[in-house]
């Protein structure tokens, strides 16, 4: 979705740094906060589908949720920039794929 519509996640940028660049309107802050709650909300089911089947080892899905948000976060971000872009060795995709693949397998039930 990212590389489709970098736009779309500008606003995300722009609500954690209102110190920088000043106020966002509230109505937006709310809107963009109440999305994030429901996209982590489909991650946190899908997780707690995967301890209800056992493939995945009990945890606190949302909290494993946030941990899979976060670096996709940052990541993204990490994209947003020549500089960040030449540091990375591998597609964006791939990154994050090695990224979640890592955090996938520390779920997986033994």
């Amino acid at each position: 979705h990212w590389i489709e519509h970098p736009d779309y996640f500008r606003i995300f940028w722009a609500i954690d740094n209102q110190d920088l660049i000043g106020e966002v309107p509230e109505k937006i802050v709310e809107e963009v906060s109440r999305l994030r709650e429901e996209s982590l909300a489909i991650v946190s089911r899908a997780i707690d589908a995967g301890v209800v089947s056992a493939e995945f080892k009990p945890c606190d899905t949302w909290e494993v949720a946030t941990l899979l948000w976060t670096p996709a976060n940052a990541l993204i971000h990490q994209d947003t920039t020549a500089a960040m872009r030449s540091i990375r060795r591998s597609s964006l995709n791939e990154v994050y794929r090695d990224a979640l693949d890592l955090r996938v397998a520390g779920l997986a039930a033994r």
